[in-house]
């Protein structure tokens, strides 16, 4: 996935990102970010390193108080037909 991590990287870097009006978590080390640079960087490495759901959803229920969370996805994805 590194490769394809690289690539994603170039358009990453020619897209324009506000900075976020709230701290957004990303999977790949729970960590929040209002940058566009560790968005960036945080998206580009979400190709190849592991997922940390777990320590996301917890960081979400210690420091953001969250009872529940939606998880958005294609039905494809559950749906193996």
């Amino acid at each position: 996935m590194k490769p394809a991590a690289e690539k994603l990287a170039i358009r990453l870097a020619a897209t324009t990102f506000n900075p976020a009006q709230m701290p957004v978590l990303h999977n790949v080390d729970a960590a929040a970010r209002t940058n566009a640079e560790g968005a960036r960087t945080a998206l580009e490495q979400q190709l190849y390193r592991p997922v940390r759901w777990t320590d996301t959803i917890q960081r979400l229920q210690k420091e953001y108080g969250a009872t529940a969370a939606i998880e958005f996805t294609r039905q494809s994805a559950y749906d193996p037909k």
